[in-house]
């Protein structure tokens, strides 16, 4: 294959996105729908643990908010790098045991289209050259940094043709 097959692209010609819901502390219940928020993200993934609730009946009205397992999810907002634990950017993708849940704010849903595999722009978005990108392009205070979703879309990367990438489902 010569490299002219390759071409670059940015993340937002690639993706569908859904920002997370900006939920009132006041709507969160003790049990009912699970809601996950940033602190929620485990190094990869997403802990049930210490998750938030709505109403059944409020989170009825919200399924355009709704994960599935695959789904990938990135933080934009949370530490420095130097508080690797919470890191601003941080790539998850949404376990099987997660699906359906709600997402709150502070993060946003990627979904693959045009023939991307999921799988394949989650190990993507956990390269060091896309964490460099988006800790650069991150700004806020010494103890908590931010990023917008359009810088998160402006990251360019080569994308082998896709006839080339056979990855079976999730």
């Amino acid at each position: 294959m010569s490299m002219g097959e390759w071409r670059s692209v940015s993340l937002g010609q690639m993706v569908e996105h859904r920002k997370g819901y900006a939920f009132k502390s006041s709507q969160f219940r003790t049990t009912g729908h699970p809601v996950i928020r940033v602190s929620n993200f485990t190094e990869r993934s997403i802990s049930l643990d210490k998750c938030s609730y709505l109403s059944i009946e409020e989170a009825s009205q919200l399924s355009s908010f709704l994960l599935i397992p695959g789904d990938i999810v990135i933080a934009t907002v949370g530490s420095w790098p130097s508080n690797p634990a919470s890191v601003v950017g941080r790539a998850i993708r949404v376990p099987k045991e997660a699906d359906g849940v709600l997402l709150n704010q502070n993060a946003v849903r990627l979904r693959a289209k045009h023939g991307l595999d999921q799988r394949l722009m989650f190990y993507l978005l956990r390269d060091v050259s896309y964490q460099d990108y988006i800790v650069n392009t991150a700004q806020g205070s010494a103890n908590q940094a931010s990023i917008a979703v359009n810088d998160i879309f402006s990251y360019r990367f080569d994308l082998p043709p896709l006839s080339i990438l056979r990855i079976d489902k999730y």
